[in-house]
């Protein structure tokens, strides 16, 4: 079995291939959420139960765009921390946590064949609709957020950065276990100036999801050594 759980960036896998899968999608789930009990969206929980379900599997885990394209935007708003390096590290930190005991909990049953770790995606928000759509998404303070935007530059560029930069501590700084893979499709969404490529940018402009069909075809390249189906013919 091949299952998917994550954020709603998880959709853009939920595709007519042969084999069983399973999509499993949390909206605005995010990796600080992941070791709470009883939270707001439980995905932490569900994915604890879904793991441990009676058939050997490939598990993928697709999580942290809510983190980076909204939580630390919020805290900023709310007088959280500037630092996104700390930010990263303590959000890889919980998702290292939340893995090892993943693969602990399955030690001796042999459920899990590989948990995929699936890096985030840069956002194809543009300046002129970021603030909208984080207040809107958020409710953070829209003069505060603003206001942010003196300390921490708040423009595209350095939001992809800050992307691809946690995308970087994931690799680094999740455990070392041969289950454990990482994949990342950030490079291959951005051109040689770390710009956002054409293709990927949704035709609404208030869409925070890169083009599903876009990213998904990176996605299908560097997930077909792992899911057969996957593989061009």
């Amino acid at each position: 079995m091949f299952m998917f759980c994550g954020s709603s960036t998880v959709r853009q896998f939920q595709r007519d291939f042969p084999g069983r899968f399973s999509y499993n999608v949390f909206s605005g789930a995010s990796i600080k959420g992941l070791p709470r009990l009883g939270s707001t969206v439980g995905h932490g929980e569900v994915i604890r139960h879904l793991a441990r379900a009676p058939q050997r599997k490939k598990l993928f885990l697709m999580l942290g765009n809510a983190d980076t394209d909204f939580g630390y935007y919020h805290g900023l708003a709310g007088g959280g921390t500037d630092d996104a390096a700390a930010f990263a590290a303590e959000r890889v930190g919980i998702y290292g946590q939340f893995l090892t005991a993943l693969l602990e909990e399955d030690d001796g049953a042999g459920l899990i064949e590989t948990i995929g770790v699936l890096g985030l995606q840069p956002s194809p928000l543009l300046d002129a609709h970021f603030i909208d759509v984080v207040v809107g998404h958020t409710r953070a303070c829209r003069d505060s957020l603003r206001a942010a935007g003196d300390r921490v530059d708040l423009g595209h560029a350095a939001r992809i950065a800050r992307v691809v930069d946690f995308n970087d501590r994931l690799a680094a700084g999740l455990p070392r276990h041969p289950k454990l893979r990482f994949f990342r499709i950030d490079h291959a969404m951005l051109d040689d100036a770390g710009s956002l490529i054409g293709r990927f940018f949704p035709s609404h402009p208030h869409e925070h999801h890169a083009v599903k069909n876009e990213t998904f075809r990176e996605w299908r390249q560097v997930l077909a050594p792992e899911i057969a189906c996957y593989r061009k013919r």
